[in-house]
C-alpha cells in the first residue's frame, strides 16, 4: 500500500509538472542566471512577480494586438501556484510561453503533436525546443543564436494577429 502511494505521489510530481520542468531545464541548460530556487512554483511566483506586457514577443511572425497584451498580463496575474500539482494546459499561444520569453530573452519553439508555435523574442539568447502529446510537455534541446540569425534573415516583415 505504501508502494502505491509512493508511486502516486512521484507520478504526480513529475508529470503534472511537466511544463514547468521543461522550462526550467531550458534556463539550466542554456545556463541562464535567476534569482529564485529552480523548482516550479518558485518559476510559476516569478512570472507572476514580473508580469507585463510582451511587447517583444511574436507567435509564429505575428505580433500580438493590445487587447492580446492585456489579456495575457491578466492570465498571468491570475495564475495559481496550484497548478503545480494539478497541471497546466498550455495553449497555442499560451501566455506562460510568451512571458517567459519576454522576461528572459529566449525564443520558444513548441511542437505540439506535429505543428510548430514559434514565439520569437526581438533579441534572444538562444532558443528551447520544446515538444508535447495532449497531456505531457518535455524539454528537447537548445539551438543558438546563430542558427536562429541564419534562419531569419530571409523573413523580413512582420504580420498582425488576425482576430
Amino acid at each position: 500500500m505504501i508502494n502505491q502511494f509512493i508511486n502516486l505521489y512521484l507520478h504526480l510530481k513529475y508529470t503534472m509538472s511537466c511544463v514547468w520542468n521543461s522550462l526550467l531545464t531550458g534556463l539550466r541548460r542554456g545556463e541562464i542566471k535567476h534569482d529564485f530556487k529552480a523548482r516550479p512554483i518558485e518559476l510559476i511566483m516569478h512570472l507572476k512577480e514580473n508580469n507585463k506586457l510582451t511587447e517583444h514577443i511574436t507567435v509564429n511572425e505575428e505580433e500580438p494586438t493590445e487587447k492580446q497584451l492585456e489579456e495575457n498580463k491578466e492570465a498571468i496575474k491570475e495564475l495559481n501556484k496550484k497548478i503545480v500539482s494539478t497541471g497546466y494546459w498550455c495553449s497555442t499561444c499560451d501566455p506562460v510561453l510568451i512571458l517567459f520569453c519576454e522576461i528572459f530573452s529566449v525564443n520558444i519553439n513548441h511542437t505540439y503533436l506535429s505543428s510548430v508555435i514559434k514565439y520569437n523574442h526581438s533579441a534572444p539568447k538562444f532558443t528551447i525546443c520544446l515538444s508535447s502529446n495532449k497531456g505531457h510537455m518535455t524539454f528537447s534541446k537548445i539551438l543558438p543564436i546563430h542558427s536562429i540569425k541564419a534562419k531569419s534573415r530571409s523573413k523580413s516583415k512582420k504580420k498582425k494577429f488576425k482576430h
